[in-house]
């Protein structure tokens, strides 16, 4: 480990793919932001331990390309590549399998595993800068970028003038829930998960990590994400756990069954406790549970799942619980993840039935909306949140989505005002007051 930023300038040239590894005491957040204006390829996560991760550039990257799952052929390239354990990837995935994803998702891949050039890591022990070479690279040459970086305003600058466009239109979305019940009512699948999204047009650019950071202040409890592809960015602060496997031990937090929070704390305490007593949510939260387990438990051996209880967030709160178990020798995070993505949290139960009736009902492509976010390493440890609550930002445009799940007694308007309460936290730091 080299003892400080200058060690780099006498570093010598490498000969093969390698990373130095320094220490130091620095903010990610604000190697983010820093970074913004001139590096175009940007991953930040942050977890709810405080953990904190950003890449600039990429010095290795695996799209998981070949026959076979996206996911299995990723975690061996990351695998083969030898890697010292302490190496850390970003990881970011659509909704979708695969394919070509449409124009405004064009910078982004269906799957990216990326081993940044440059990778601040901060926990709780302290932060390190990991800088990964390719053979022949001057690492003097990356100290030089490094020291390029200035510190970017803490302000957020606030539209005052926005137009906001609605896709599917508020009477196209109720009509979609409907149909989807209907569909539900059939037999053909047992929940749906039907999504909406705004875009909003402003009158300056929005700064994507600004906005990031000012979200991560308001959302505490939520993991923090901001991808930065050439001039598009994909931020978010997601409340919902995929998966993680740490210390031989596998986690999923699935999140389904939503209310708005009370006015003041004892409508707070009442909304929570119809919550936690109410039919239809505790039914969408069964099939959730029931649905990871099933896919989870060839993986693990054994599993627990606690009673479901209610978690708190800003805007909202969600019927919540927690399922671990020890994780089969060789099960990577990427192999929990290909078992259980999308869950029923962000497609429907049955998987194949409900994809299709998202595909015929929305009407848009999804991109990395409902699909993950997070980090991992050689050894196959890793963590990944659902990429809900989010927004694509490109210039003055954002685009921003919010999902429901739809079982057989949704009523369509209040699937819609779900919605809304669902785009509050992003529509506020976008001009709405």
């Amino acid at each position: 480990m080299l003892s400080d930023l200058d060690a780099l300038a006498s570093a010598a040239i490498p000969t093969s793919l390698t990373t130095l590894v320094i220490e130091g005491t620095v903010d990610p957040l604000a190697v983010a932001r820093a970074a913004s204006s001139t590096w175009d390829d940007i991953s930040y996560f942050r977890s709810l331990d405080g953990q904190e991760v950003v890449g600039l550039g990429r010095a290795w990257v695996s799209t998981g390309a070949g026959e076979g799952s996206r996911f299995a052929n990723a975690a061996a390239d990351f695998q083969a590549a030898e890697f010292a354990p302490e190496t850390l990837a970003l990881v970011g995935l659509a909704f979708q399998e695969s394919g070509t994803l449409s124009e405004e998702w064009g910078n982004f891949a269906p799957l990216e595993v990326v081993v940044p050039q440059i990778s601040v890591h901060r926990t709780a022990d302290g932060s390190t800068i990991a800088v990964t070479l390719q053979a022949g690279e001057d690492p003097a040459a990356v100290l030089w970028k490094l020291r390029q970086l200035q510190r970017g305003s803490d302000s957020v600058p606030v539209a005052s003038d926005f137009r906001v466009e609605s896709s599917p239109t508020s009477s196209q979305y109720r009509a979609a829930v409907a149909e989807g019940v209907r569909e539900i009512d059939s037999g053909k699948l047992t929940k749906l998960v039907l999504a909406r999204r705004l875009k909003i047009t402003t009158d300056i650019a929005p700064d994507p990590f600004a906005v990031m950071a000012a979200l991560g202040e308001e959302q505490p409890g939520c993991y923090l994400y901001g991808w930065k592809r050439g001039d598009t960015a994909f931020i978010g602060a997601s409340p919902e756990l995929l998966t993680e496997r740490a210390n031989g031990l596998a986690l999923s937090v699935p999140l389904a069954g939503t209310a708005p929070r009370g006015r003041n704390d004892g409508a707070d305490v009442q909304i929570a406790a119809a919550l936690l007593s109410s039919d239809k949510d505790r039914h969408e939260h069964r099939v959730m549970i029931d649905d990871i387990t099933e896919r989870l438990g060839p993986l693990l051996d054994g599993l627990t799942i606690s009673q479901p209880s209610v978690e708190k967030f800003r805007y909202v709160q969600h019927l919540v619980s927690r399922i671990t178990g020890p994780v089969r020798n060789g099960e990577t995070v990427l192999n929990l993840v290909d078992a259980i993505h999308p869950t029923p949290a962000v497609g429907g139960v049955p998987r194949d039935a409900a994809q299709m009736l998202i595909e015929k009902l929305e009407g848009f492509d999804r991109g990395w909306y409902g699909g993950a976010v997070g980090w991992m390493r050689p050894e196959g440890d890793g963590q990944l949140a659902v990429a809900i609550r989010c927004a694509l930002l490109r210039g003055r445009e954002s685009i921003l989505y919010a999902g429901n799940g739809i079982v057989a007694d949704s009523d369509p308007e209040l699937e819609l005002e779900e919605t809304r309460w669902k785009f509050r936290a992003l529509l506020r730091h976008l001009g709405e007051a």
